[in-house]
């Protein structure tokens, strides 16, 4: 009988030493475990466009973003109170999936004169794609940050407004010529701007 020159080290191995032995045991029920976890048994990913989450904001969240921004940048050492605005540049859209079929049928019809008359026949049809009743979202493109503002009490110390301003480039992702820091007007009335 041959055999296997791995089969023998091994075999060596694990003769040897007892910590070894529980070492190999440890690492195959580790790998049969790995094997045997099914990714499925994990919730599938939702179709439904209300349960789909974008990098960004429609711009109905668009009050949701600037007051989740503000809550943030008031978390800054220094910043105090702070309101933001935020400007899109549009909607954004959403392509939901759909099953195309279209057809076309031709035909020749030759009366008795010898005339060839062709028919053609087009249709097109377009159904919505629907899981668990609603439609699958195929593709989706969130609105971009055109500008941001921040007005914040902190403002007026150079440390903070750049603080500011490098944190809304970081969570927004937009360059820093999209963002204007300003100091807030404290109390008085008017601007001093």
């Amino acid at each position: 009988m041959l055999t296997n020159p791995w089969q023998d080290r091994i075999k060596g191995m694990l003769g040897r030493n007892s910590r070894m032995k529980i070492t190999v045991v440890v690492l195959a029920l580790l790998g049969m475990a790995l094997i045997l976890w099914s990714p499925s048994s994990a919730p599938p990913p939702s179709n439904n466009p209300q349960d789909q989450s974008t990098t960004a904001p429609s711009s109905g969240d668009k009050a949701v973003l600037e007051k989740e921004l503000s809550q943030i940048l008031a978390q800054i050492s220094g910043v105090g109170a702070v309101q933001t605005k935020v400007t899109l540049d549009s909607d954004g859209y959403r392509i939901y999936a759909s099953n195309e079929r279209r057809e076309t049928r031709q035909t020749q019809e030759k009366d008795g004169s010898g005339t060839t008359r062709e028919i053609v026949e087009k249709s097109e049809d377009r159904q919505l794609v629907l899981s668990n009743n609603a439609p699958v979202l195929e593709e989706s493109k969130a609105p971009e940050v055109v500008g941001v503002l921040v007005v914040a009490e902190g403002a007026d110390d150079p440390a903070v407004e750049e603080c500011l301003s490098q944190a809304v480039t970081g969570l927004l992702g937009i360059s820093a010529s999209r963002v204007t820091v300003l100091p807030m007007n404290k109390g008085g009335v008017g601007n001093d701007y």
